[in-house]
């Protein structure tokens, strides 16, 4: 509207194209200073509106072949209205950037604060299972009824070394592994009950020592215990040569 100097209109432009936002708000100010000249315009009386089409077409007919053009003079209160307009465009513009970035910086410290709670929520995962793990071994411990069984090494010069806690009485069987060479990854260490001489199998463990206690097979009876290496996943009948622990009688 010939209201603003060039650098001015440039600025408004590359705004407008940076941001759609001020592009929408340029959009709706010329909706509503179309409407408002439609309101208010009032057409030339017949006369003057004959005369000027004739000089338009005459224009256009003539030998250079140029258009005239009509600038007509813009009121002061039409200037008023645009310059208010294109403030009300710059000054929502800078507050929707405002806006926009304070936006930016709080959705980075939501994401921060999600992920230092995702840690916690770990760490509370950690130490709940430790707790429960420790509890549970504290409970089988103080058992009256769990009977306490220490395993030594069968090499004097090893200090190997593992617990059964077994219950008499509901007959569930549980090892604590002190100290055991870790088996290559085809063996697996296998814990025996010794009833009347004669072996029966009690289960296969893990080398979980930093866990505590696993559980292994009931166990119905048992005069003694012992732990040797066998093929991953067990055997039906115990090693002899690669006994490791056995519980005194």
């Amino acid at each position: 509207m010939s209201a603003l100097s060039t650098s001015e209109m440039k600025e408004v432009e590359q705004m407008a194209l940076s941001h759609p936002e001020v592009r929408e708000e340029i959009s709706r100010v010329q909706q509503s200073l179309n409407a408002y000249s439609g309101i208010y315009a009032r057409n030339p009386r017949p006369a003057l509106r004959a005369e000027i089409m004739k000089a338009i077409s005459e224009t256009a007919i003539s030998k250079n072949g140029k258009v005239i053009s009509i600038n007509a003079p813009v009121s002061r209160s039409y200037n008023f209205l645009a310059a208010a307009c294109i403030a009300v465009i710059l000054i929502s513009s800078a507050v929707i950037y405002s806006l926009y970035n304070k936006w930016k910086d709080a959705e980075s410290r939501y994401v921060a604060l999600l992920n230092e709670k995702n840690e916690l929520a770990k760490s509370y995962d950690l130490v709940k299972n430790s707790y429960d793990k420790t509890f549970a071994d504290m409970t089988i411990v103080r058992n009256e009824q769990a009977k306490i069984i220490t395993l030594q090494s069968t090499d004097s010069s090893k200090h190997y070394m593992a617990r059964v806690f077994w219950n008499h009485k509901t007959h569930e069987a549980f090892i604590d592994v002190l100290s055991l060479p870790a088996p290559a990854s085809d063996k697996q260490y296998q814990l025996w009950a010794l009833v009347g001489g004669k072996p029966v199998d009690a289960g296969v463990f893990n080398m979980d020592t930093a866990n505590g206690m696993q559980q292994v097979k009931t166990v119905m009876d048992a005069d003694a215990w012992a732990v040797t290496l066998e093929q991953k996943g067990g055997s039906p009948s115990p090693t002899l040569t690669q006994m490791y622990l056995l519980s005194k009688s």
